[in-house]
């Protein structure tokens, strides 16, 4: 078992302990834990990437323009950060989320 699966499972077990208390009313998507490589000077870069997808508006906004096919000729860092952000939804291969 290695470490990221043991923290998706702690993090499930902790989400369906809020929600059997009531305190979590949201539905919480299910997102493998995933980091970025801070090169350089990129760990500010990468702390507002995981801050806008944590915010539920942003990710809705990220699908819906996922739907239209932002072209990367005429926006390259939207249609980059689509990409993203599809990427962090995908679990890593072999990885199955716990219910």
């Amino acid at each position: 078992s290695s470490p990221r699966r043991a923290a998706a499972v702690a993090a499930a077990e902790t989400v369906a302990q809020l929600q059997s208390a009531g305190l979590a009313t949201l539905p919480i998507p299910i997102m493998a834990p995933r980091g970025l490589v801070n090169s350089g000077n990129a760990c500010f870069m990468n702390v507002v990437f995981q801050a806008l997808l944590a915010c539920e508006p942003f990710r809705a906004l990220l699908g819906a323009l996922e739907k239209v096919a932002v072209p990367a000729s005429v926006c390259p860092l939207l249609a980059g950060f689509v990409q993203f952000a599809r990427q962090v939804r995908q679990p890593p291969a072999g990885h199955t989320a716990a219910a």
